[in-house]
């Protein structure tokens, strides 16, 4: 898990280099003596979280309706990631009028808290969520990421 889940910081570095800032800055202020109450196993654990995301989900065998999410910021992006022996498996997006197969292996980044989002699947599936909290931003005084921009995107690309 642990290299999945730098694998999946690498992408958000590219997909949202604001937002993947913001969240190694968190991941580094947690770190930091007196910021969290009853943190004594933090450290150990932040010794192995190689995500810059503060949250993570796992949804086992669980077809969601539509819905969206409330944890994270509403420009902020959430990666979703499947695994499994399933078939069938369908990604939508009611309000845009969008369904896409959403088979195991399967990386999409959305914007859970303003897109209404639903999966279904039949068989043994697990959906991975990565996002950043906006409770854990505002607490740990980090600034607000802007929407992603295509023009962050090619910046990044020219080097």
């Amino acid at each position: 898990m642990e290299e999945s889940s730098a694998l999946v910081g690498a992408a958000m570095s590219v997909i949202h280099p604001e937002l993947f800032t913001v969240g190694v800055e968190g991941i580094q202020k947690l770190n930091t003596a007196g910021v969290v109450q009853k943190a004594h196993t933090l450290p150990d654990i932040l010794q192995h979280w190689s995500a810059p995301f503060s949250g993570l989900s796992l949804m086992n065998n669980r077809m969601t309706p539509p819905h969206r999410d409330n944890g994270g910021g509403y420009h902020w992006m959430d990666l979703l990631i499947t695994v499994g022996r399933y078939q069938r498996g369908l990604l939508e997006l009611p309000g845009l009028s969008i369904r896409v197969l959403y088979n195991a292996g399967t990386a999409v980044v959305v914007s859970g808290r303003v897109v209404r989002h639903a999966a279904s699947a039949e068989g043994e599936r697990l959906c991975i969520a990565y996002y950043i909290r906006e409770n854990v931003v505002k607490r740990l005084g980090l600034g607000d990421p802007n929407w992603a921009d295509i023009c962050d995107i090619m910046a990044d690309s020219s080097h």
